[in-house]
């Protein structure tokens, strides 16, 4: 049957292509995109690897590469996006459509954007702008000025610039007032974006609004991942006004979609929402539940942000940066010529030194962090000798062998990396564990000597210590995206604590991995 129907389909890319309708192609281009990607995403790969087969112009070769380069990315599958956009590239810049080329360079800069490579996704906007002003017909100029302009707010949102991403929004908004094609689901982007922005603004009413015109935009078309999205937006919002029973509702629409989509962002983002939902009503088997999805939505992600890693253009990018650096060796070395040789012996000999000393530190924040993995839960019969002082002061808050319960159901909650969530509050862990509060502390006072908030933070660093030593991807990362993945509200915190716990700054840290590892 399989057979039959890739048999049907290539007879029918066959008479297509004879007459190369570029009406019917878009068709077929965009069902694929929206709703076969949705249903059935091998099926949708075999009509793009179809399409580009029976491509007799290179117009229509790169809008078959940019549906694969698409569907990778909903996979969160980078290394073959990036590929495939980058063949699109090749080919398209050969050419003097405009619009095209506007449109892949904007695609190339949502993948470095989706990477925490900020400074060259924010180099590929700007080139597709300037590939948008050359274009001539109103219809393409105006829809790819939009898109781009959609992709500086995307931006401007992950650095958490939210003022700024709502004008580039509202940018996009007056290009794509001036389309016919696809400009339902266009403007259904721009409203999603919008309620999230409101959101992270701390306007719900507002938030609400734009999420249910963006609902409103999408009635009339197949539901896809940019639904998903929206209702776990719409969710997040009832969540934040302490309307519980309207978020489940939203959410369960989300899950549903996430479920079924290939989209790993998408489920990542679901997923993530629904853990907060049940954090919040102390649902613990289902907290659990999904817990493990999004764990393993996360392993997906981040080993295909390996192979990633691995392409040509990392190696490229690194290049780069020793360009850079020899560079900036020659600059300093002719301002130590120019400042004298007694100046250059002082600041080699107090840079030495103190290079030095950061070394000392971070390799004993290293084997510091390996003992720390190493430690599973001590039971009562192997506590510390330090521990063992407040038996002497006969403190007995609780029975031994509840103790040894709450010990290892502490051992369990470490493991499950529940402290990366932002709600992650002492009566939350209560919760978790079944106990309470006062008993909670006395364990974590007890068995990891500090107090809850100091606990937490020192999990989420070790989490992060833990990353950029044995992931590569994540010393790519910036450190907003550093702060935000461990669970610290915010990029400043994150550094702050971080520097306090190791006595060095991430950056100093994540530089000194990136040495060793080369």
């Amino acid at each position: 049957m399989l057979r039959i129907k890739i048999c049907f389909l290539g007879l029918f890319f066959t008479l297509l292509v004879k007459g190369q309708d570029a009406e019917a192609f878009n068709k077929i281009y965009v069902k694929t995109y929206l709703e076969t990607s949705q249903k059935d995403f091998k099926k949708a790969l075999a009509v793009s690897d179809s399409l580009f087969n029976i491509s007799q112009t290179p117009l229509l070769q790169t809008k078959s590469l940019m549906l694969s380069a698409t569907l990778y990315q909903q996979t969160h599958d980078l290394k073959k996006s990036v590929d495939y956009a980058l063949k699109a590239e090749k080919i398209i810049e050969q050419t003097n459509d405009a619009s095209w080329n506007t449109r892949v360079l904007g695609f190339l800069s949502t993948q470095y954007r989706l990477l925490g490579l900020y400074s060259k996704s924010r180099t590929y906007s700007e080139k597709a702008l300037e590939y948008a002003d050359k274009i001539e017909n109103p219809e393409a100029a105006n829809s790819a000025k939009g898109l781009v302009s959609q992709e500086l707010a995307y931006y401007n949102i992950a650095v958490k610039k939210y003022h700024e991403a709502i004008g580039n929004i509202e940018a996009s908004q007056k290009y794509f007032d001036n389309i016919s094609q696809n400009k339902g689901f266009m403007m259904a982007g721009n409203k999603q974006l919008l309620g999230l922005c409101y959101y992270n603004l701390g306007d719900t009413d507002l938030s609400l609004k734009y999420y249910n015109e963006a609902l409103a935009l999408l009635k009339n078309s197949p539901e896809n991942y940019l639904n998903g999205i929206i209702y776990s937006g719409i969710a997040e919002v009832y969540m934040k006004t302490s309307e519980l029973d309207k978020a489940k509702q939203y959410l369960d629409k989300a899950v549903k979609i996430a479920d079924k989509s290939e989209y790993l962002q998408l489920k990542k983002e679901v997923y993530k929402r629904t853990q907060e939902y049940y954090g919040k009503v102390r649902d613990i088997e289902n907290l659990r539940k999904i817990n493990d999805k999004k764990d393993i939505v996360e392993e997906k992600i981040s080993r295909k942000n390996d192979a990633f890693i691995n392409n040509a253009y990392v190696q490229l990018e690194n290049n780069n940066i020793k360009t850079k650096e020899t560079a900036s060796v020659k600059n300093i070395a002719i301002l130590i010529v120019g400042a004298g040789i007694l100046c250059g012996i002082l600041f080699f000999t107090f840079y030495r030194k103190r290079q030095k000393q950061y070394l000392t530190r971070i390799q004993n924040i290293l084997e510091e962090h390996k003992k720390r993995q190493k430690v599973s839960y001590m039971s009562l019969n192997s506590s510390a000798p330090e521990h063992n002082a407040m038996k002497e002061k006969n403190i007995q808050m609780m029975p031994p062998e509840t103790e040894n319960t709450l010990l290892e159901a502490l051992y369990k909650f470490e493991k499950s990396q529940l402290y990366k969530d932002k709600n992650a509050s002492l009566s939350y862990v209560a919760s978790y564990m079944e106990t309470n509060t006062k008993y909670l502390s006395y364990i974590i006072k007890k068995h990891r000597q500090k107090d809850f908030t100091n606990y937490i933070n020192q999990l989420r660093v070790d989490y992060i210590i833990e990353k950029l030593t044995t992931d590569p991807v994540y010393r790519q990362y910036k450190i907003s995206v550093l702060a935000d993945e461990a669970g610290f509200s915010s990029h400043s915190k994150f550094a702050t604590i971080f520097k306090n716990i190791t006595d060095v700054s991430p950056s100093h840290f994540i530089n000194y991995i990136n040495q060793k590892k080369n």
